[in-house]
C-alpha cells in the first residue's frame, strides 16, 4: 500500500495538469498582488498615507483599515478573488481527473488490480487525488498571502471598521481580530481538505463514464448548482451554504461551523461510498 501510495501521489504532483492548475491559480494571486501593488504605491496611496502617519507617530488613518488580511486574494472583494474562486473546483479537479478517467476505462487498472487488490488501488487513488487537489488549490492561495506581505503591512484589523465584515459568532472570527495571521491560514488548510475532497469527486464519475471530459465536468457543474441554489436558500436560512462561496474568508460571516461540517460529510460520504466502495464492486475483466 505504501508503495502504491507514494507512486500514485507523485504521478499526480508529476502530471501536467497538476502543473497547470497552480499556474492559473497563481496567475490569479499575480492578477490580485499587482492590483493591491498599484493601489498601495499610487500617488497618495495607501503607502504614502502610511509612511506620514509613521512620521508622525499616529493611528494609520485609513477608514477601510487595510491590512494585509483583508488584502490578499482570500479575504479580498477584487475580481481576481471572484474569478480563482469560481474555477477552484475545477483547479481541484484538474491534477487527477483526466487520469483517473484515462487509467480506470484503459488498460492500466486491469493490469494494477490483480497485483495490489481493489481496495488498495482505489484507496491509493483517492489519496492522491486528494493530495493533489488540496495542493492546487492552496498553493496560490499561499503564494497570494506571502505576496501581498511584501506590500501592505500585517496590522490587525479593527473590530469596529465595517470593511472585513466579520463579526462574533462567525467562523473563526475569535482569531480574525487578535490572530489575523492563524485566521488567515486556517482558511487556507480548510480550502486544502474541500480542495481534496472535490477532487476525489472525479472517481465515482470516472466509474461510471467512459467520457474523460465528465470527470471534470460533471462534479464542476454539481458544485456550481449548489452554488446556485444558494440564493433561494439564503433567503429562507440568512446563511451561506454555498460550497464554494463557504471557502472564501471574507464570505465566513454569513455562515457556521456546522454548514461547513454538513459539506464535509457529504463530500466524504460520495467519495467513499460513490467512489471507494463501487470502486470495489466494479467489474475489471
Amino acid at each position: 500500500m505504501s508503495r502504491l501510495l507514494k507512486t500514485e501521489i507523485k504521478k499526480a504532483f508529476r502530471s501536467p495538469w497538476f502543473l497547470s492548475a497552480v499556474l492559473i491559480g497563481l496567475a490569479c494571486a499575480l492578477w490580485e498582488f499587482r492590483d493591491v501593488a498599484t493601489a498601495f504605491y499610487r500617488p497618495g496611496g495607501w503607502y504614502f498615507g502610511y509612511r506620514r502617519c509613521m512620521e508622525n507617530g499616529v493611528l494609520w488613518p485609513d477608514p477601510e483599515q487595510t491590512t494585509l488580511y483583508n488584502s490578499w486574494i482570500g479575504m479580498s472583494y477584487s475580481t481576481a478573488h471572484e474569478v480563482f474562486y469560481r474555477i477552484f473546483p475545477l483547479l481541484a479537479l484538474l491534477p487527477c481527473g483526466h487520469s483517473l478517467s484515462e487509467e480506470i476505462n484503459g488498460g492500466y487498472m486491469k493490469a494494477v488490480v490483480p497485483l495490489v487488490g481493489r481496495r488498495k488501488y482505489f484507496l491509493s487513488k483517492l489519496l492522491s487525488a486528494f493530495l493533489a487537489g488540496g495542493a492546487a488549490v492552496s498553493i496560490p492561495l499561499l503564494m497570494s498571502l506571502a505576496l501581498t506581505a511584501t506590500v501592505v503591512p500585517g496590522l490587525k484589523p479593527l473590530p469596529y471598521v465595517g470593511y472585513d465584515a466579520i463579526s462574533s459568532g462567525d467562523v473563526f472570527s475569535a482569531c480574525y481580530y487578535t490572530r489575523p495571521l492563524l485566521y488567515s491560514l486556517l482558511f487556507i488548510g480548510v480550502d486544502f481538505v474541500f480542495g481534496g475532497l472535490f477532487a476525489c469527486l472525479a472517481l465515482p464519475v470516472a466509474l461510471r463514464s467512459e467520457k474523460r471530459v465528465a470527470a471534470l465536468a460533471a462534479p464542476y457543474i454539481f458544485l456550481l448548482l449548489a452554488d446556485a441554489a444558494r440564493g433561494f436558500l439564503y433567503n429562507l436560512s440568512y446563511l451561506e451554504i454555498s460550497p464554494i462561496s463557504l471557502l472564501s474568508a471574507s464570505r465566513s460571516g454569513a455562515s457556521r461551523l456546522w454548514v461547513y461540517g454538513a459539506w464535509l460529510a457529504v463530500l466524504v460520504i460520495a467519495d467513499l461510498a460513490l467512489g471507494l466502495w463501487k470502486g470495489e464492486k466494479r467489474d475489471i475483466v
